[in-house]
């Protein structure tokens, strides 16, 4: 990897764009406090072989097979349980799986065995003490879009669950009143509990403009409103 020289003050802020291993573009940010430095390629970031490491090393994962080993490999491993073609990962079309071979590989903690797709921030371990995290960027921007548009999504669904003053009271007192006009013996046995869900409204802040919440109903109270919503449905 070629060496990616700090920004100065005067050049603080704008990202800096270096080419290193085989022309995949590395954006360095210096923000005065801290650098930044981000790949646009898949790629393997080393945790270090050790406590003696400092060097943070980026390793791209190019399109086809890049193998992992003692000896012979794309990227080099060491420590314990290494095999010399210890694995490979195969991309292609932006979707890069782990190919064990049969060696100790291991994807979040959890050994595998057999050809396993990587994911955006999975961690890896080779043998007993190489680890790398594993970087998408076109994933991760993906990922981010995704949980943006369900946070919109869940906010406009939230807006819908706000009644207007008296809404629910008059909700319920309607249910109410066609079920004990109702010639059905299961009135009976519902009459108190819809004539009582009012007052419980009342008294524990449901009406008005807060939204109804099922999770601070009484266990009572859980059992007996999907029935009594079996029952005015068809009405």
């Amino acid at each position: 990897m070629e060496h990616a020289s700090r920004t100065t003050g005067a050049e603080r802020g704008p990202r800096q764009t270096h080419q290193v291993i085989q022309g995949t573009p590395l954006d360095v940010y210096d923000t005065g406090k801290s650098l930044k430095v981000q790949a646009e390629r898949p790629h393997l970031v080393s945790l270090g072989s050790g406590r003696l490491s400092v060097a943070i090393t980026l390793l791209p994962l190019l399109e086809g097979r890049t193998t992992l080993g003692s000896e012979e490999a794309d990227i080099p491993l060491q420590g314990a349980g290494v095999a010399p073609q210890h694995c490979y990962i195969q991309h292609q079309a932006g979707c890069l799986t782990l190919y064990p071979c049969g060696n100790q590989c291991s994807v979040d903690g959890l050994a595998v065995t057999r050809p396993t797709r990587l994911t955006q921030g999975c961690m890896l371990c080779f043998g007993q003490s190489a680890f790398f995290r594993f970087n998408h960027p076109e994933e991760a921007l993906r990922m981010k879009s995704m949980n943006a548009s369900r946070s919109h999504q869940t906010g406009e669904h939230l807006i819908t669950l706000i009644y207007p003053p008296g809404y629910l009271i008059s909700t319920f007192l309607h249910i109410a009143y066609i079920l004990l006009n109702k010639i059905n013996p299961q009135v009976i046995l519902f009459k108190n509990v819809m004539l009582m869900l009012p007052h419980w409204l009342y008294k524990t802040g449901r009406l008005g403009n807060k939204p109804f919440s099922s999770d601070s109903m009484s266990l009572k109270h859980k059992r007996f409103l999907p029935l009594c919503l079996v029952i005015f449905l068809p009405c």
